[in-house]
């Protein structure tokens, strides 16, 4: 996965060379969501396979830890608390992985209970 942080820093550096700060920032986060958006169509087409579904989990990872790290380092205090909230898709990828893993965890539960 490093070469997917090494393309999205290397876009943020590029994006903060050539903006105004305000511009920047809503690029940032329509690209950020747009990466989101983009997990968001894998997962709902490949949620049968465990280690697709598992992969994701990594990418959404890195899509945060790099969009605002990134941000902070570029902007630093002029940046806004909300300008690092994770975008819509990224909530709604989360929430898709927090919703299974719950399904999962109750199916487990239903399966050592018939066992039993």
């Amino acid at each position: 996965m490093q070469p997917l942080k090494e393309q999205l820093t290397s876009t943020i550096n590029h994006l903060y060379t050539i903006f105004e700060t305000n511009i920047f920032i809503a690029s940032c986060r329509g690209y950020w969501d747009r990466m989101g958006q983009l997990v968001l169509s894998f997962l709902e087409s490949r949620k049968e396979n465990g280690s697709w579904y598992k992969g994701s989990r990594i990418v959404v990872s890195i899509l945060d830890d790099t969009f605002a790290s990134q941000m902070q380092q570029l902007l630093g205090n002029s940046l806004q608390e909300k300008d690092l909230k994770p975008p819509r898709s990224i909530l709604e990828v989360r929430s898709m992985h927090c919703r299974d893993a719950s399904n999962n965890d109750r199916h487990t539960l239903l399966i050592e209970n018939v066992d039993s």
